[in-house]
């Protein structure tokens, strides 16, 4: 988990420092060239990995021959993506500069595919410590560069190498650290008895995958790309939880729950209170980025980013929904769901395209964030969740005692941090004033709300955490 956090202070360092030599234009030129190949890049693994954790696949023979069958359907992939390219950037009256960052981009798929079942092995052996330092490392190279590139004059292009270093160095280390010898065969029976598992995974992450871009796709058509550059930084700092502790629990809590998946109240026992301890840290902290975001934002980016800090008042809140709803999809895995999985994307985006439609039609990019909020918190994120429980007996009024402390204990920060930011300070001070105020008084709600101890508390979370890093 610290070097999940250590990734994501790298990142958005490393975004600040980009945006010194990069243009809003810049990122948003970055973010309509990965649409088309983050689509691409979520048919890649076609689950190949979910399926060799959850039948617990541990021979050289079948491992080879899966890796063999994706390998064959990424480079498929690759060559779509490239017969799209010319239409694609027609589409979006992009020039030459957008047509080659979108080829070099989709080279990634067959490096990315092969990444993810590597990945996964070493999730199924229980590895985390080898896969955090690989990422950490990695991740720190491809950041060093970029920011060189940046400042070497390279623009755009220093985007470019952020993304794709990192996954080439990270291939490498994981070959090197496989317990497989690495001869990929291509066998189709391999991967017959799996095919309607892999089938809806992959039909689920499609339509996932526009539920979660379909704003991009909208902004980018009705909006310039100086807007759409904001909005993904935005975007990608109200994804801050998510990535910093949902990924982790995704990547920790499938593999543990497969092996209990016979014994309904203990995993959703073991789900509920990683949940809580999920919504204990999540909910001050992306309060504290979003109630003080104009203070913040101006000291980290220039004039040219107006509307940034407006876009993260609104959708930190929605960063932490999504962080407590991301876990839900190990419920569905570990019981095979994935047509009910298939279910909700196709309500998710049906429900999402049209609050973006309307956000569009209001031209105002503020608003069209507000609709995106209201509309997760009141569709998705109970119907998400709701269906995810009832695969173990659970019910929403189980999932609510996991977290309504850590949202009633929040709500004074909306009375004091503006008060706060209100008097006459250094920003640097009132910034730190308002994390220390906000601190105590989230903990002290949090003791009276709970009426436990101080060190019951402290038990009782650290019994939650230790579910993350067993």
């Amino acid at each position: 988990m610290l070097a999940q956090v250590g990734n994501q202070i790298g990142n958005y360092l490393t975004i600040v420092l980009l945006s010194l030599q990069l243009s809003p234009e810049d990122f948003g030129l970055i973010t309509l060239s990965t649409l088309l190949v983050g689509l691409a890049e979520i048919l890649n693994g076609f689950g190949a990995g979910q399926w060799i954790i959850s039948q617990h696949i541990t021979e050289e023979r079948k491992i080879n021959e899966i890796m063999g069958n994706t390998l064959i359907l990424s480079l498929g992939l690759l060559l779509i993506c490239a017969l799209c390219a010319v239409p694609f950037t027609w589409m979006y009256g992009e020039g030459t500069v957008f047509l080659s960052i979108f080829l070099v981009s989709a080279s990634s798929l067959p490096i990315n595919a092969l990444h993810g079942i590597l990945n996964d092995i070493q999730a199924q052996q229980f590895q985390f410590k080898r896969l955090s330092a690989i990422s950490l490392s990695t991740l720190a190279i491809g950041n060093v560069v970029a920011v060189l590139a940046a400042f070497g004059g390279l623009g755009v292009w220093a985007l470019v190498i952020k993304n794709l270093l990192p996954a080439l160095i990270s291939l490498a280390a994981l070959l090197y650290f496989s317990p497989y010898r690495f001869r990929p065969r291509l066998k189709w029976t391999a991967q017959n008895e799996s095919k309607t598992f892999q089938w809806h995974f992959s039909l689920f992450n499609v339509l996932n995958y526009f539920s979660r871009n379909l704003d991009y796709l909208i902004i980018g058509f009705f909006f310039n790309n100086a807007i759409l550059g904001q909005y993904s930084i935005a975007y990608k700092i109200m994804l801050l939880p998510l990535k910093n502790l949902s990924s982790k629990v995704n990547s920790i809590l499938f593999p543990l729950l497969s092996k209990q998946v016979e014994n309904a109240p203990k995993v959703l026992s073991t789900y509920l209170k990683v949940i809580e301890g999920i919504s204990f840290l999540v909910f001050p902290s992306m309060a504290l980025v979003g109630l003080t975001a104009q203070l913040w934002v101006p000291f980290f980016f220039d004039a040219r980013y107006d509307l940034l800090a407006k876009i993260i008042e609104i959708l930190a809140m929605v960063g932490a929904f999504q962080a407590i709803t991301s876990p839900i999809g190990s419920l569905f895995l570990i019981r095979r769901q994935t047509q009910k999985m298939l279910h909700i994307s196709v309500f998710s985006i049906l429900v999402l395209g049209a609050a973006f439609l309307l956000g569009a039609y209001t031209q105002d990019i503020v608003w069209f964030a507000v609709v995106y909020g209201l509309t997760y918190l009141v569709f998705i994120f109970p119907v998400s969740n709701t269906q995810g429980l009832r695969l173990f007996e659970g019910e929403w009024k189980h999932f609510s005692r996991a977290i309504y402390i850590p949202i009633l204990s929040i709500l004074p920060f909306f009375i004091l941090i503006p008060f706060i930011l209100k008097q006459e300070m250094p920003p640097i001070a009132l910034l730190l004033l308002s994390g220390l105020a906000g601190a105590v008084l989230y903990l002290a709600a949090t003791l009276c709300l709970s009426r436990k101890s101080v060190a019951e508390n402290v038990r009782y979370f650290k019994s939650v955490f230790s579910q993350l890093a067993r």
